[in-house]
């Protein structure tokens, strides 16, 4: 997640209320994935250990590697997988490592309206099976990059963090059978920042239980200003199944003088208790379905992705109430807008779901490329 500036506001405005590509591409870390992927099957029991280091911090990691232990074991346990002990079939080891690098940065940029495509490679890549929706998203990204021409260069002294994982998943044996690595750079020295995005990338070249519904808490009546203003509001977030970054609407409330008191109102959200459901939805999803042309015969035309949609079911609250999330998505020149999310009917998740089915097909044949 990204922090928005308020000049953003003012582009908007300018730019109209109509659909467009959005210009800023989403951020992504680099990763790679190597795998001897059919000894790993669904279902299977793993156990995960993590370790590392933050080498500009003293003192214990356990309290930071008990946090990624957790997201991991959740992020394992939506696709399938059955979070064991020593006994357990597979072993998931992550390792992490956060350095500080203070240096000269000089960087130019090019930007244009130009469409055009370029030479390209994916992180799954042609022939590939799974992971298309992340795939064709970083695809899409980087010929949008490779697309623009506005030239300009600045330099400067900054000082970062480079984030660097590694995964591996062994046998009992000890074969090392699957491995997944991802670095970036951030402002930040947590490494929690933006690493839902980071570690789904990975785990997207890994199988998955379409089946498998997650759980996720349901915010108080009373809270819901809370939740967005501590989680919505003036934040940036990615999504591996897009090649931009997402937004909701920047103003929650106005305020009632004659009350006292602050009003929630945020159009673009209906059930706004089910926040935690549309935050996630956008920070995991690993398909996202285009609708800004109903010609999909070139998967990476960007022109495609002025809008889109997600869908996810969850398992919501106490109760563990099952509902279908949907999120459509606008794009604006700064980068997706969160249009509408909301809870939807049966009919209307199936009528999605059923698109969404088409579009998988799309990929697969677009990038089953050999004989």
């Amino acid at each position: 997640m990204f922090r928005l500036g308020s000049f953003l506001f003012a582009v908007a405005i300018l730019a109209g209320c109509g659909a467009t590509v959005p210009r800023h591409h989403v951020w992504r870390p680099w990763t790679r994935t190597l795998t001897d992927q059919h000894q790993i099957k669904l279902g299977t029991t793993i156990k995960t250990t993590v370790s590392g280091q933050t080498e500009p911090l003293l003192g214990n990691e356990e309290l930071l590697a008990g946090k990624l232990k957790d997201r991991i074991d959740s992020l394992l346990t939506r696709r399938g997988f059955v979070i064991g002990d020593e006994n357990s079939e597979l072993r998931l080891f992550l390792t992490y490592n956060t350095e500080r690098r203070d240096r000269l940065t000089s960087s130019s940029f090019q930007y244009s309206t130009s469409y055009s495509q370029a030479a390209l490679t994916t992180g799954t890549g042609a022939g590939a099976t799974s992971g298309l929706g992340v795939s064709v998203a970083t695809a899409v990204a980087a010929i949008f990059q490779a697309s623009q021409s506005v030239a300009g260069q600045v330099t400067e002294e900054i000082t970062n963090y480079t984030h660097t994982l590694s995964m591996e998943i062994l046998t009992k044996s000890g074969d090392v059978i699957w491995k997944g690595e991802s670095t970036w750079d951030s402002y930040s020295i947590s490494i929690l920042h933006g690493i839902t995005p980071a570690l789904q990338l990975i785990l997207s070249n890994l199988p998955s239980d379409p089946n498998v519904t997650p759980w996720v808490p349901e915010v108080k009546a009373t809270h819901v200003i809370n939740y967005y203003e501590l989680e919505c509001l003036d934040v940036w977030y990615n999504c591996p199944a897009l090649p931009f970054r997402i937004f909701f609407e920047q103003v929650p409330y106005t305020y009632d003088r004659q009350v006292g008191d602050r009003i929630f109102k945020l159009e673009s959200v209906d059930q706004a208790y089910a926040l935690p459901a549309f935050v996630d939805l956008v920070q995991t999803s690993e398909y996202a379905l285009p609708l800004g042309d109903d010609d999909w015969s070139d998967p990476l035309n960007v022109l495609l992705w002025k809008k889109t949609q997600l869908g996810g079911r969850y398992l919501l609250g106490p109760d563990r109430k099952s509902v279908n999330v949907l999120i459509k998505l606008v794009g604006k020149p700064e980068g997706y807008k969160v249009e509408r999310c909301w809870l939807a009917t049966d009919e209307e998740y199936r009528a999605y779901d059923s698109h969404l089915s088409e579009w998988k097909k799309t990929l697969e044949e677009f990038y089953d490329v050999f004989k």
